[in-house]
């Protein structure tokens, strides 16, 4: 784990850097257990990087993956909980995504009990006071308008009640994709515009019991790509060579979209690529030294002005098959996912 401290002249004011990931994790359930997907280097990846809290896609088998203690005696798998060190040290929870497939996608959160907690608030009943703990939470804000809903969760730092605090609300989402023909993009269109200027300013705006100061994110797997004034030369350059244009999202060259029915503006960043390729023979991988990978649908997204400042660092993608797999792309993908995890950190005093 990764801890960084910066420290004012008179030895308080301490910031703290919170490390935020998405992972999709492409189609993990319970067969995870007798295949050959690696649970144990998906939980190193997680525990190196120190993130602190991340946001998955793409779980399956209601997250049994996580949690599933019952199992034959001849797997000699663990779960994902046992591999990053047990329930005591990492939260979880699942949630059904919406998708009425039949492979039942969910969402799940998974966080670091030692530097983070699930919010709570004091409540009052028949005279006495209990706590409630604000458990993560599919939400049903326009959802009319996606195919999967978001999964809403509320973190605040681990430590001692009274100290001084705030809020990390994760909103993370997984657009619907289908394929790459028009409808289908005009579908995945409307959906991050929804998410973007209607939904993440309302669950930005919504005030609960305990006030705290409030940092507000959406991200997961868009299935669109980034398109910002520093990367669109390497884009168009890359499309040149493609025969699938991968769709895009519609943002500024800064990356931003305006809400005018709230009035705020939304960042979207991380621009790198995080998809990889179903195969690796593409004769233009040296050209663009893209090796095996495809598209950029990975994304954070926030308020700018009430979060910018806090932003740390770039968010950038982990690039997990050179750190852990030596580049080598296809046992990634079959070990792994076809998507590597993304970060962004928040300096927070």
């Amino acid at each position: 784990m990764e801890f960084r401290f910066k420290f004012s002249n008179g030895g308080g004011n301490v910031e703290k850097i919170y490390k935020v990931g998405s992972f999709n994790l492409h189609n993990i359930g319970i067969g995870a257990f007798t295949n050959e997907r690696d649970l144990e280097k998906i939980a190193t990846i997680i525990k190196n990087e120190g993130l602190d809290v991340i946001a998955l896609q793409e779980v399956l088998s209601e997250g049994k993956i996580f949690t599933k203690e019952d199992l034959p005696s001849k797997i000699t798998k663990k779960n994902l909980i046992a591999y990053l060190g047990g329930p005591e040290q990492w939260g979880f929870e699942w949630a059904f995504s919406g998708d009425e497939s039949i492979r039942h996608e969910g969402y799940a959160f998974l966080w670091n009990k030692n530097r983070l907690r699930l919010s709570t608030a004091e409540v009052i009943r028949n005279g006495q006071k209990f706590e409630r703990v604000y458990v993560p939470r599919m939400i049903k804000v326009n959802r009319q308008d996606m195919r999967r809903q978001p999964y809403f969760a509320r973190f605040t730092p681990q430590g001692k009640p009274g100290g001084s605090s705030f809020e990390i609300r994760l909103l993370c989402v997984h657009t619907y994709f289908g394929d790459d023909k028009e409808n289908a993009r005009n579908i995945r269109q409307n959906e991050l515009d929804v998410l973007l200027t209607d939904v993440y300013p309302q669950v930005e705006d919504w005030n609960f019991q305990n006030s705290l100061p409030r940092y507000t994110i959406l991200l997961g797997d868009y299935n669109a790509e980034l398109i910002t004034e520093e990367n669109k030369a390497a884009v168009s350059q890359r499309n040149a060579h493609r025969d699938r244009i991968p769709a895009k999202l519609k943002t500024d060259s800064k990356g931003c979209v305006y809400s005018n029915k709230y009035g705020v503006t939304i960042k979207t960043t991380q621009d790198q690529l995080t998809t990889l390729k179903t195969k690796m023979d593409d004769q233009h991988d040296d050209l663009f030294d893209e090796r095996g990978y495809a598209s950029n649908y990975d994304h954070f997204s926030y308020n700018e002005d009430t979060i910018g400042h806090v932003v740390a660092n770039r968010p950038r993608r982990i690039d997990a098959v050179r750190k852990y797999y030596g580049d080598d792309f296809e046992g990634y993908f079959k070990k792994i996912s076809d998507h590597i995890p993304i970060v962004m950190e928040l300096k927070i005093n």
